[in-house]
């Protein structure tokens, strides 16, 4: 029963950071790493393919390893998210407090990934 927990839990967390990639406020990063974890104790097989994705293995096994996050990612992190929250608070909402709460929300994550180590490029 716990096998099957950890990897409906991990399904969803997977699920939730594809969304996290088109969604400004939803977080991509916390829900893999959460399915990583997710996986480690449910399913091996799962947490390879995670690991080994060719789109998010190595930024994941460079996040978990404490190796870092290139500066070019740390970039296109935060011009993608300043562009998409700036058009949700400028186009798609009327309300003063989801603009704040919006631009709140993306100064708080701009500086989590700006203090997070930089990964030094290999030659």
């Amino acid at each position: 029963m716990r096998t099957i927990l950890f990897k409906i839990a991990g399904y969803s967390a997977v699920a939730l950071g594809f969304a996290g990639i088109f969604l400004p406020v939803l977080p991509t990063t916390p829900f893999l790493l959460l399915a990583v974890w997710c996986f480690s104790r449910s399913d091996p097989r799962l947490n390879r393919w995670l690991m080994g994705n060719r789109f998010f293995g190595s930024y994941l096994r460079d996040y978990r390893s404490g190796r870092g996050i290139p500066v070019s990612v740390k970039f296109a992190i935060v011009v993608m998210l300043w562009s998409t929250i700036s058009f949700s608070a400028i186009v798609l909402t009327d309300r003063v407090w989801v603009k704040i709460l919006l631009f709140t929300v993306s100064l708080f994550v701009s500086i989590h990934v700006l203090n997070q180590k930089t990964a030094r490029c290999e030659e």
